[in-house]
């Protein structure tokens, strides 16, 4: 019968054979080349917390061979601000059952994709657009990553030139960062408006943003509420009409 295998990034559900995949490799490689009591002291539980907070962290890369439905490898990457624009393979291993098969170096080509495609993502973090009208910018919205919320951006300025507005330049401004946010990858667009902007938000909440909370601006006190979008698409819509 023919092995299912395949090299996917890490579930939860991964976790636990991980860390014992990790603890026994280490135990076997390095027995005699570090001090016994470092790898004496590991365990599967302890390694499976540890892979359970690098999993976490969204910026790295964790992912496993799976063999009829077994963990039999991983490979963990990471960015490696030692270096410019450089990433780091942090592990590799394949266990015994599934050396000798080219594993080693498909994991490794993973991890290369897993780096490549990061830095892609890392040149495009931000959006800065501008409205032009007769050669002359006459508005801008500027949106990035918010990683305080769950795949979320944050439309992190927007302006109009006084002789521009009320041609709902500003509408489609943001309609605009909301397209930047679905190609990016994000399911949200958030907003901060200061409290007694009564244009901007009766803009805001007319286009559809819904409140997420209260808060002082931690630069200027500033009391301001944060607002959120959700659907994107529509979103992107409102900036059609007229």
């Amino acid at each position: 019968m023919k092995q299912s295998t395949e090299i996917r990034p890490a579930r939860e559900a991964d976790m636990g054979a991980v860390g014992r995949l990790y603890t026994d490799s280490w135990q076997r490689t390095y027995r005699g080349l570090i001090p016994d009591w470092v790898l004496d002291e590991m365990t599967p539980e302890k390694s499976r917390d540890k892979w359970t907070r690098y999993r976490e962290q969204k910026e790295n890369g964790l992912f496993v061979l799976e063999r009829d439905g077994a963990v039999a490898g991983l490979v963990a990457c990471r960015p490696f601000p030692e270096r410019e624009n450089s990433a780091l393979l942090d592990s590799l291993h394949v266990a015994p059952e599934a050396q000798g098969g080219g594993w080693g170096r498909r994991l490794i080509a993973r991890a290369a994709r897993w780096a490549r495609e990061s830095w892609f993502r890392e040149q495009k973090e931000n959006g800065l657009f501008v409205l032009e009208r007769d050669g002359a910018v006459a508005g801008l919205v500027a949106c990035r990553p918010f990683p305080e919320r769950e795949n979320s951006a944050l439309l992190d300025s927007l302006h109009v030139a006084p002789e521009a507005q009320g041609g709902g330049w500003g509408r489609r401004l943001i309609a605009r960062a909301a397209r930047w946010a679905r190609e990016s990858g994000f399911q949200e667009l958030v907003i901060f408006v200061v409290q007694g902007n009564r244009r901007a938000e009766q803009l805001y909440r007319g286009m559809g943003a819904e409140e997420l909370y209260f808060f002082h601006d931690p630069v200027d006190g500033a009391p301001s509420w944060a607002l959120a979008w959700e659907d994107l698409e529509a979103l992107e819509e409102l900036g059609d009409r007229n």
